[in-house]
């Protein structure tokens, strides 16, 4: 029995040991998860506040100093009533938050602080409540994040957008006006040209009755390659045919001209057919401008067109004997520089060559090729 007795205490000696050491393990364990869990609450980003069911604060961690001293102007303290640390006008809004969060209502909200001059600090703040896994909650905890950062990208690519929107909405008016200017540029190189023409035709039937029988049905034509000119710049067609014969085109002209006015004109026109046909167009638009101001200003007996092209450029050549001008002294017309324009727009060259009572010569190049 003695040796039975002995066995029993040796016994519950080593069962009391193993229970001290499973309870120091514990302890232990218990000690290191709080020291984890107390690093991780000291050492992240957010700002975490603790406080009881009556909004006093239990804990908070070294953000939660920072934002205090910052953006509230105070010293952090347990057991303080949190809402003394705002101003009246913030106070009823954050009573009614943790209200809410005390009656189940999640709550998730951004806030600004404003800084100095124009900008602010942003942040995000969620509410959570304490519970031990039951229905009963026992205080509250603040989590904060400072979100600024991600405000200002947010307003940078607003502006961005903003700045999109402007650049397209210019880009927009930009294009309206470039076709605006294209219909008034028509209007002036083309149409305005074939009324001028009608007008000369019903002139010189006044003046020479017996012609009346050629110049009317002539105006009458005219007057209706003006109305077909309208109608294709309704359509944005300000072309006088789908494929421009650039060399038949300014004969035409100038036997129309050679017809009603007391100037020779007389052309030289040797060109590929193959250019682009915007291009060839706008060469028939110089030249028509030129001419309507050689029958309008010049006063001269005659004029000649050279038209030709050599080393990837077009090169035209326009020249009269007329009365001449200066060219430095700014005049009350667009076609000289309506003329320039048109060249300018193909990246080519203007040589405008004449004064008074010399006549005028006016040279053109203009690449075939893009630059």
């Amino acid at each position: 029995m003695k040796i039975t007795e002995e066995s029993n205490d040796a016994g519950k000696t080593v069962l009391n040991h193993c229970s001290g050491c499973q309870h120091a393990l514990f302890e232990q364990a218990l000690r290191k998860s709080e020291a984890n869990l107390r690093t991780i609450f000291d050492t992240t980003d957010t700002i975490y506040i603790l406080l009881d069911t009556d909004f006093r604060i239990i804990s908070y961690n070294p953000r939660a100093v920072d934002f205090a001293r910052t953006e509230l102007n105070h010293h952090i303290g347990v057991s303080e009533y949190f809402l003394d640390y705002f101003p009246p006008e913030r106070q009823q809004i954050l009573l009614h938050h943790m209200k809410d969060r005390l009656s189940g209502k999640n709550i998730n909200y951004e806030v600004p602080y404003p800084q100095q001059g124009d900008s602010a600090n942003w942040y995000h703040v969620r509410l959570f409540p304490i519970t031990r896994g039951d229905n009963d909650i026992y205080g509250l905890m603040f989590a904060v994040s400072n979100i600024t950062e991600k405000k200002l990208l947010e307003k940078e690519l607003i502006s961005r957008k903003v700045q999109e929107q402007k650049n397209i909405v210019r880009a927009v008016l930009k294009a309206q006006e470039i076709e605006r200017n294209k219909i008034s540029l028509e209007l002036h190189d083309n149409v305005n040209q074939i009324l001028a023409s009608i007008s000369m035709y019903i002139d010189t039937a006044k003046r020479q009755p017996h012609l009346q029988k050629n110049l009317i049905p002539q105006a009458k034509k005219h007057i209706d390659l003006a109305i077909s000119e309208i109608r294709m710049l309704c359509r944005k067609q300000a072309m006088p045919q789908k494929r421009v014969n650039l060399k038949k085109l300014i004969d035409e002209l100038l036997v129309d001209m050679n017809v009603q006015t007391d100037t020779q004109f007389n052309s030289q026109v040797a060109i590929d057919l193959s250019i682009d046909e915007d291009l060839k167009l706008n060469i028939y638009r110089i030249v028509q401008e030129q001419i309507v101001n050689i029958w309008k200003h010049a006063n001269a007996s005659e004029a000649n067109i050279i038209i030709y092209q050599a080393n990837g450029s077009v090169f035209i050549k326009i020249t009269d004997n007329g009365k001449g001008f200066d060219p430095l002294v700014r005049r009350k017309g667009t076609g000289i520089t309506n003329m320039i324009n048109r060249v300018e727009s193909y990246n080519g060259e203007v040589l405008i060559d004449s004064h008074p009572g010399e006549g005028c010569r006016i040279e053109i190049r203009i690449p075939t090729a893009p630059l």
